[in-house]
């Protein structure tokens, strides 16, 4: 069974969703909890679990090989919440959100920066996949 090695503020209530779906040797780098959902920086993927993954485990987690984002961005917070976006293309109906406090700010800024910095290092990695969605 995979065992979660990142940051242990937020296992309560994410561990069993998380863990169903790492793969063996896959480890959770960084998390941030956010409203309804975590956001996760794997070994391998970003994934977003949502609150009540088991009442829909279609779309309860999305996840992403790292590159395979076309960005991620982060939305200034107004009234108490800022926002996380994951860009998967160009159509804004790709866009999947994740809500976080206004006090996460700090660390969401952190768990960006290591979304992109796993991304540029995939994207180096194997030159022959050309951007991300063009395939």
């Amino acid at each position: 069974m995979a065992e979660i090695q990142g940051p242990t503020t937020a296992r309560d209530g994410i561990e069993p969703s998380l863990l169903a779906i790492l793969e063996t040797g896959e480890e959770v780098v960084d998390l941030l909890p956010g409203l309804g959902a975590t956001l996760v920086v794997s070994s391998e993927r970003v994934i977003v679990v949502r609150e009540g993954t088991h009442y829909r485990p279609r779309n309860g987690v999305r996840s992403w090989r790292h590159g395979e984002l076309r960005d991620v961005a982060l939305s200034l917070p107004r009234r108490g919440h800022g926002r996380i976006v994951l860009l998967e293309g160009r159509d804004p109906k790709q866009a999947v959100s994740v809500f976080i406090e206004a006090e996460s700010w700090t660390a969401a800024e952190r768990i960006v920066g290591e979304i992109r910095a796993r991304a540029r290092a995939s994207q180096r990695s194997d030159p022959s996949e050309g951007p991300a969605g063009a395939h």
